[in-house]
């Protein structure tokens, strides 16, 4: 299956088969796709650490509770 589909991207003139299935997309290569995968995990990952940080504080009690009981 890889085979085949290196060779439909070779045979339309592309590098490799994500450049041809990419081309009338939004990101339109490759390299756009993995740039912009790559960043948005990056970010995703700074948010999940604040937001993992947030829950062990307020598991670990650090976070007062407004009127010190839960309504």
């Amino acid at each position: 299956m890889l085979k085949i589909r290196r060779q439909i991207a070779n045979l339309f003139g592309f590098k490799n088969y994500p450049d041809y299935a990419l081309q009338d997309k939004m990101a339109k290569n490759y390299n756009t796709a993995a740039g912009f995968t790559a960043d948005l995990i990056s970010k995703m990952q700074i948010k999940a650490s604040m937001e993992n940080d947030g829950f062990f504080k307020i598991k670990t009690g650090i976070y007062k509770r407004p009127f010190g009981h839960i309504f």
